[in-house]
């Protein structure tokens, strides 16, 4: 049996009139015009205008202009108002009126100089502000705030007299720019104790080298000593923390607790924890063995001591 043939003409399906809705765009403009978004994006800390509450009561006349003792003597807060007031006229959010029974009651001078001292504490001690409800002494509250301070209340009644929003969303690096010196004496010994990001540092100031450690962990435990002994540096706290040290010694915390474990016995490392110099046994974490690799001392710049 012959096979069939048939011709088709594609021109009669009518393809042209179907309309592919595919959007065309060039992937270097996109970038450029995304640019400042991502950028935003990125980072951990940020305030917007609408972050902040300016209020009154319905029986509040506005003055004008408007000061910040007023504001603050009817209820806003110290951020939102210094924020609010620093702003062009234009730019600022509206002010709300709320009922006289649920505007927040006025916080004094002296409370908001208590309340940005104990952030500053929190944030140079344990490198970020606190906004925890419990006011457990020692793990929520500082000894030193509690006990010489006399600030016994939970970390947010502290915070939220400074602001209506989240305290993260300001730069906690802030604190770098503060004259710690002339903090009162009392804060200035108490920092002398030791500071954020120092906690996995301290064995190496109290404690010798193991004998039997192999080269390149006794130059490891050698660069480690003399981060510790170093004083205190914005390059290594937390909340400031020198992306170029990441790039040099891998993530710190990590790399000296592996170190710890080759560096130290099972003995001086179990006095260690049980003197509190650091908070638990070391765990080793395969993925952060820069350290074995260390041979460039830290060289810390003058101008990002702390004390």
């Amino acid at each position: 049996m012959a096979a069939q043939v048939t011709n088709i003409d594609l021109n009669r399906a009518g393809l042209d009139t179907l309309i592919i809705e595919t959007i065309q765009y060039d992937l270097a403009d996109l970038a450029q015009k995304l640019s400042r978004f991502v950028i935003q994006g990125s980072k951990r800390h940020t305030l917007s205008k609408s972050d902040l509450t300016v209020v009154k009561s319905n029986v509040d006349q506005v003055p004008d202009p408007v000061t910040l003792p007023w504001l603050l003597s009817h209820g806003t807060r110290f951020f939102d108002a210094v924020f609010w007031l620093s702003l062009p006229a234009g730019e600022r959010p509206e002010i709300r009126t709320l009922p006289a029974g649920s505007i927040p009651a006025p916080v004094t001078v002296a409370q908001i100089c208590q309340a940005l001292f104990f952030q500053l504490f929190m944030g140079i001690t344990r490198a970020a502000p606190s906004e925890a409800v419990g006011a457990n002494i020692g793990r929520d509250v500082p000894n030193f705030l509690s006990q010489v301070l006399g600030l016994n209340e939970a970390p947010v009644v502290y915070a939220r007299r400074l602001a209506s929003f989240h305290l993260n969303k300001i730069d906690p690096a802030w604190m770098r720019y503060i004259q710690l010196g002339d903090l009162g004496r009392e804060a200035i010994s108490r920092f002398g104790l030791g500071v954020a990001g120092y906690r996995y540092l301290s064995p190496f100031k109290l404690l010798p080298c193991r004998a039997d450690a192999p080269a390149n962990i006794r130059r490891a435990y050698e660069v480690a000593r003399g981060m510790a002994l170093a004083p205190s540096n914005w390059q290594i706290h937390p909340a400031t923390r020198d992306p170029q040290l990441l790039a040099v010694y891998g993530p710190l915390n990590a790399n000296l607790c592996n170190l710890m474990l080759e560096c130290f016995t099972t003995e001086q490392i179990t006095t260690l924890v049980a003197t509190r110099a650091i908070y638990e046994q070391p765990q080793h974490q395969a993925a952060h063995v820069n350290y074995r690799t260390w041979d460039v001392d830290f060289a810390a710049n003058a101008a990002d001591v702390i004390f």
